[in-house]
C-alpha cells in the first residue's frame, strides 16, 4: 500500500499538492457566474432585439452583446420544446465571460408565425447562423463569424448537435440533457412516458401535436440518432452535460462513440439533478463557462501566434485541454487514453523512481482519483490552470511546457512530451518539478 507521502507527491504531479489528511478544496466558481465584469464605456454591453427571416417567417431573436469593441465569439443558445426553461441565467454568465449570446424562438412557438416541426426548428437554427455570418450583421453586432459556438438544452441540445454535425464551420458544441429524437420511439414504455409529458407542455406550440412530433421523429429515426454523428463531431470540442433524466443513457452512448472515434476535445460531465438542472444552476453555469474558457477562442489575443484550425499546434492544444479536463472531472477513461502505453512519469518530490509503462502509472493514478473524489459524485473536482504554456514541434514529437501557481513560495514546472500516433497525439512522458522562489 502506498504511503500518504507518496499519494501527496503524486497529487502534485499536475499541481495538486496538499496534505492528504485535509479536505480537498472546493471547486472555485468562475467569476463570470457570480460577479459583474469590467465595462468598456465606449463599447458597453447591451441587449438588442431583431427578427431573423426563416422560410417566409420572421423569428423573434435577441442578442446579449458583451462589453468591448470585438469582434466577439458568439454563442447561439438553443432552447428546448417549447422552451419554458430559456436558460437566461446561463446566457448572462456567458456574456460576462466575454461572449455574445443569441437566443431565438422557432417557427410556430411563442407567437412566432408558421407551424412548428422538429425539421423546421433545425432549419431555423441554420438560418440564425446564416444571419450572424452576414457581414453587415456581424459588424453591427460585434460578432466574429468565424467563432460561433452552439449550446442547446433538451430538444435544443439535439438541434445544436445536429447543426454542428452538418456544419463544419461551427467551432464547438455543447449538448445539455439532449433529447435523442432518433430514439424516442425505440422503447415503448419510455415512449409513452415521454409522450404523455409532451402532451401537457405544448400550449405555446402551433400546428403540431405530441403524437405528430413523435411520428415525425420515427420517419427520421436513422438520421436523427445523434450517436451516429460521432464521426462528424469528433474533430471539434464537444461538451456533453448530462442530468438524471430519460436522455442520460443516449448521451452516455454518444460519449462512448466519440471516445471510440478518438474525439479531439470531448468533455463529458454528469450532474445529479433533474432535466432542467433546477437545483444545480450554478454548477451548470460553472461547467459551461469553464468549458468555454478552455476553448481558447473567445479571446484571439490570448496567443501571440495565430493558429490555423487543424494545424499540429492546434491539435496539441486540443489534446492537452482534453487531458486536463479529464483530470479535472476525474474521467478515468479519458485520462488514461491520453497516455501512450509506454509512457513514463517523473513526480515532483519525495519519490525519485520513474513510473514506466501503463501498468505502473495507472496503478498510482487510480488511487489518486479515489483520493481526490473523496466520496463526492459531481464533477468537476479540480480546476487545473496551466500558465505560460509553450509548445515546441519536432515533426511527430511535441514538447509542452508550462507552470502552475498552486503552491506558495514554489514554482511548479511541468513538461509534457507527446507523440503523434494513428489515434492522435499521446503523452509519452510527463515530468513535474518545482523550485523555491521568493515572492
Amino acid at each position: 500500500m502506498k504511503s500518504p507521502l507518496f499519494l501527496a507527491t503524486t497529487l502534485a504531479v499536475l499541481g495538486l499538492a496538499f496534505p492528504c489528511s485535509q479536505p480537498l478544496p472546493a471547486q472555485v466558481t468562475p467569476a463570470a457566474v457570480i460577479a459583474d465584469a469590467p465595462v468598456d464605456k465606449q463599447f458597453p454591453p447591451g441587449l438588442v432585439m431583431f427578427t431573423v427571416p426563416s422560410h417566409g417567417v420572421d423569428l423573434d431573436a435577441w442578442l446579449y452583446v458583451t462589453s468591448g469593441a470585438g469582434p466577439h465569439g458568439t454563442v447561439i443558445l438553443a432552447h428546448g420544446l417549447p422552451g419554458y426553461e430559456m436558460s437566461g441565467d446561463l446566457a448572462q454568465s456567458i456574456r460576462r465571460a466575454g461572449w455574445n449570446v443569441l437566443l431565438f424562438h422557432y417557427r410556430g412557438t411563442w407567437g412566432v408565425g408558421g407551424t412548428f416541426s422538429q425539421s423546421s426548428a433545425i432549419e431555423d437554427t441554420a438560418e440564425v447562423l446564416r444571419f450572424l455570418r452576414e457581414p453587415a450583421n456581424a459588424a453591427k453586432y460585434r460578432v466574429d463569424p468565424k467563432r460561433l459556438v452552439l449550446i442547446g438544452h433538451s430538444v435544443g441540445g439535439f438541434i445544436a448537435g445536429y447543426e454542428a454535425a452538418h456544419n463544419p464551420d461551427i467551432k464547438a458544441v455543447a449538448m445539455i440533457a439532449a433529447v435523442n429524437l432518433g430514439k424516442i420511439n425505440a422503447d415503448p414504455r419510455e415512449r409513452e412516458a415521454r409522450l404523455e409529458r409532451w402532451e401537457t407542455q405544448l400550449h405555446p406550440v402551433r400546428g403540431a401535436t405530441a403524437t405528430e412530433l413523435f411520428a415525425e421523429a420515427q420517419r427520421h429515426a436513422k438520421e436523427w440518432d445523434y450517436v451516429q454523428w460521432a464521426e462528424e463531431l469528433r474533430t471539434r470540442p464537444v461538451l456533453l452535460l448530462e442530468a438524471d433524466d430519460q436522455n442520460h443513457a443516449d448521451m452516455e452512448a454518444l460519449g462512448s462513440a466519440l471516445r471510440q472515434k478518438s474525439a479531439v476535445g470531448l468533455e463529458q460531465v454528469a450532474v445529479a439533478t433533474d432535466h432542467s438542472f433546477s437545483d444545480r444552476r450554478i454548477d451548470l453555469q460553472s461547467i459551461v463557462i469553464r468549458w468555454l474558457q478552455s476553448l481558447g477562442i473567445d479571446n484571439p489575443a490570448r496567443t501571440s501566434i495565430p493558429m490555423q484550425p487543424g494545424s499540429p499546434e492546434s491539435e496539441i492544444r486540443a489534446a492537452l485541454a482534453k487531458f486536463i479536463r479529464a483530470f479535472d472531472n476525474l474521467d478515468w477513461e479519458g485520462f488514461r487514453l491520453a497516455f501512450d502505453d509506454r509512457a513514463t512519469v517523473f513526480y515532483p518530490r519525495a519519490v525519485p523512481e520513474r513510473a514506466t509503462g501503463r501498468a505502473e502509472f495507472e496503478r498510482t493514478f487510480k488511487t489518486v482519483f479515489e483520493q481526490i473524489r473523496d466520496g463526492r459524485a459531481t464533477a468537476p473536482y479540480m480546476d487545473i490552470q496551466p500558465k505560460d504554456m509553450d509548445i515546441q514541434m519536432f515533426g511527430d514529437i511535441a514538447i509542452a511546457t508550462f507552470h502552475l501557481d498552486d503552491r506558495p513560495a514554489f514554482l511548479n514546472r511541468r513538461t509534457i512530451v507527446l507523440s503523434k500516433s494513428a489515434t492522435g497525439w499521446k503523452i509519452v512522458h510527463l515530468h513535474a518539478s518545482e523550485i523555491p522562489i521568493s515572492r
